[in-house]
Formats: C-alpha cells, structure tokens, sequence
C-alpha cells in the first residue's frame, strides 16, 4: 500500500482525503501509512488548511527518488520492501529482471553502487507527463566468499 502512495505523491500534491478515495481506503489507514512514510523521510506534509473545522493535509515526497540502506539492524525492511515490490509486480506487464554477479573489491562495490544511482537519474531525466508509470529497482548486496577477507 505504501509504495502505491509514494507512485501517487510521484505525480503531484495530495491530500489525506483524495489519496483515502483514490485507494479506495478509510483515512485512518491512509494517515497510518503517511506516518510511516514520513518517519522513513519518504514523504512530507506540505501544507495544512482548516475546512469545515478540521485540518485538510497535502503531502508529497520528499525526493523524487528514494535510497534505502537495509542493514542487518533492521532485517524487516528488505522483507519488506521486497514484498512491495513483488506485489507491485503481479498486476504489471512488461515485466524484465537484469541479475549480475561480480566479484569487487571495496572501492569498486562503492563506484558500482554510484553507477547504479547515476543511471537510475539518468532515466529519471527520460521522463514524461503522459508515459506509463514504471518501476525500477536496482539492489547491490555483497557477502564474502568463505575464506575471503572483508574489506
């Protein structure tokens, strides 16, 4: 539910009430998921107006593109997110899973990882209004061999 937020708030501003009747939710459920966006510094509230004696919030990412470090401090977050994704994945088309193993020293893993989040935002620049939402993902994981030294 919460990366179907994070694609809406992609797109524009909303408030609680329109995301609640665009997913078809109660706007508890939609302000619980909001908290947790906002804890995890993935969204924002941006504005707050009274209407009809109560407070009308707006949201919006708070970047247009998310990087999360999943350490072994929270081992419920890559279940987490991995799950999201494959739900994300169930209604899609167009479906493609690029996988390659690579043996990189330190200094190399990192310059991998920036090359990854350079072309993730190169792709962010190919964007248009009317296109077709699409999903990347890109993960980078290492675990040393037996007997190799970590570095």
């Amino acid at each position: 539910m919460r990366l179907r937020i994070v694609g809406l708030l992609r797109n524009r501003v909303w408030t609680m009430s329109e995301l609640a009747t665009e997913l078809n939710l109660g706007k508890g459920s939609v302000s619980y998921h909001l908290k947790l966006l906002e804890r995890a510094g993935i969204a924002r509230q941006v504005q707050g107006r009274t209407v009809r004696g109560g407070l009308q919030q707006s949201w919006s990412l708070t970047a247009p593109a998310i990087a999360v470090e999943l350490d072994h401090e929270n081992p419920g977050a890559r279940a987490t997110v991995l799950r999201t994704l494959a739900s994300q994945m169930e209604g899609a088309t167009d479906q493609r899973l690029f996988i390659s193993q690579v043996r990189l020293s330190g200094g190399a893993r990192r310059s991998a990882v920036a090359i990854l989040e350079q072309a993730l935002e190169s792709i962010r620049g190919l964007e248009s209004e009317t296109g077709r939402l699409v999903t990347l993902a890109s993960f980078a994981f290492s675990q040393p061999a037996p007997g190799d030294t970590v570095d």
